[in-house]
Parts: structure tokens; sequence; C-alpha cells
């Protein structure tokens, strides 16, 4: 991006800034003096917006997640423990915390600016197009799939080693970084990751119902509840839907029986390399499920 370019971009911003309705003026000088601030809200949660922001030297393009502090569902422990593990972690498919800046109304948190969108987003679209072989699987194809399994993997890898587990990995929290086919993809959202000892036994039931492992539910579980959602997420993928047909919010998943699961006979072309890797990640026993690290090095990641 040529220099004249960057500087034509903060100008476009300035004057499109009286377009849209913000109240923008009221963030810390700290962070509008580091960082031009778009005003336009390109994402939204319980609690926060985001928006793009530009850095004043280096015309580096991010996000920017402004975080209401008087939101009465705001954790402010919770925050703090998510500030510190992303100060811990950096690897090339996690989203990287750039900044921090506090006002009298806001928490900011700059980061990595990614467009591509979430691959929940991604799922559904492939899910609506029509499919010219469903036999393959009716959503992400094989290679496709390998491709955003090996980032999260790496993700996954990089904090297990250490000693963070995220505990909500879903499509939701894994974003491409462009809308380019090949991007690859970061995790995001660490506000349920915790540091700990990879062996510890966890207690707190926290996550989503339909990625939870099962000894998620029973409130006595340690880092393989991540490889649990790889799995989830993987069947997902392939054959998009989750693997299990029950309302898993509904119900007390305490038998194994109550996690037992099929590939479906319709979709004969998915690979058996393909439903062993899901099958070994989907391991009721946390002792019998695959680590990061014995995941990546699948033989069905390898192939062409």
């Amino acid at each position: 991006m040529s220099l004249l370019y960057q500087r034509k971009m903060i100008s476009d911003w300035s004057a499109s800034a009286t377009d849209i309705s913000s109240d923008i003026d009221s963030f810390s000088l700290q962070l509008k003096s580091r960082y031009r601030v778009h005003p336009e809200v390109i994402g939204t949660g319980t609690f926060a917006e985001v928006r793009r922001c530009i850095d004043r030297v280096t015309y580096r393009e991010c996000a920017v997640k402004s975080v209401n502090k008087s939101n009465p569902a705001f954790d402010l422990k919770g925050f703090i423990s998510e500030i510190k593990v992303l100060q811990e972690v950096s690897h090339p498919n996690m989203i990287r915390l750039v900044d921090v800046f506090e006002d009298d109304k806001y928490f900011h948190i700059v980061t990595d600016l990614c467009t591509g969108g979430e691959l929940f987003t991604k799922i559904v679209e492939k899910m609506e197009s029509p499919n010219p072989n469903p036999n393959e699987g009716c959503c992400f194809k094989e290679d496709e799939a390998r491709r955003v399994l090996i980032d999260v993997l790496k993700a996954v890898q990089h904090m297990h080693q250490r000693g963070i587990v995220h505990r909500d990995i879903k499509p939701e929290n894994i974003v491409f970084v462009t809308r380019d086919d090949d991007s690859p993809v970061k995790v995001v959202d660490f506000g349920f990751a915790c540091k700990g000892d990879p062996s510890q036994v966890l207690v707190q039931f926290c996550g989503s119902p339909a990625y939870m492992a099962p000894q998620v539910f029973q409130k006595r579980y340690n880092a393989a509840c991540d490889l649990w959602s790889v799995g989830i997420i993987a069947y997902t993928m392939i054959y998009g839907y989750t693997p299990f047909d029950h309302d898993v919010e509904d119900f007390s998943p305490k038998e194994n029986d109550a996690w037992s699961f099929c590939f479906p006979s319709s979709q004969a072309d998915v690979s058996d390399e393909a439903k062993d890797f899901i099958s070994k990640l989907l391991q009721v026993e946390e002792s019998e499920r695959m680590t990061a690290e014995q995941a990546l090095n699948h033989p069905w990641l390898f192939l062409e």
C-alpha cells in the first residue's frame, strides 16, 4: 500500500465521520492520538462494538473493540484474565493483541483486523449453495477443511504448550484473515480461556454446549476439551451439521452412550482417513483423545 493511498484512506475516514452516528468523540485521547478510529461499527457483542482503526505512524489497519464497562453483563475479572492470556500468546493463527486503552466509559482493545468473516458464516453459505457431488460431503471439501483445521490445531498446540485452555472453540470463534479462498484463519475470543497445568482438573462449566466435551458437563475436565471441540468442528465442516442429534442443552450427558455418533452413508465418498481423524478427536475418554500434536501428525492432514 503506497503512502499516498494510506494518507488518502485516513482522509476518507475523516470525511465519513460526520455521516455515521457514533460516540468516538468520547474515546480515550491516548487511543485517538495513536490511531485514527473509523466511526462505522463493523461488529457488535453483548457489551462491545468493533471498528476499524489505522495506526497513525505505521498506517497499519487494525480492529478496535470498545467494551462498555458500565454494562451489567461486563465481567471485569474475566476481561483482565483474557488480556493476560492474549499477552502470553503469539502465533499467526491466533488473534494478536496490539494495544489496550481505558477511558471513563470503555476499555479499548486493539487487535489484528480480520476481514474474511467467521467460519460459522462460511459453513452456512456452503450449506445453502448447490453441491455437484453430495457424496463427497455436503459442506466443505476435504482439502478445504484440512487447511482450516491445520491452522486451528496449530493455535491449540501453541496454547496448550503454554498451559492455556481456550474452552470455547467453535466456528464463531474462528475467523478468516481475508476473503481469499486460501485465507488462513485465526482463533479469537479468549473470554473463557484459563491458565494452568495441561493435566490440571478444571471445574468451571463454560463454553458453548454443542461443542463442549462430555467432561465439561460433568465439571471435571482438562485441556483435552479443546480437541473435542475441534472434532465437532471437523465433522460439521464436512457433513454440515453436528454429530449428535440430541439437544445438548436439554439433557444430562453422563453416560458414554449419549455420545455415540455415526457417519452418514449418503455421503459415502468421505475418506476413511477423514472419518478416522474425527473419531480419534471425539473419543469420550480424555486419555484416548488425540492431543493437538497427535492430530497435526494424523495421516488425513497429509493427503493430497
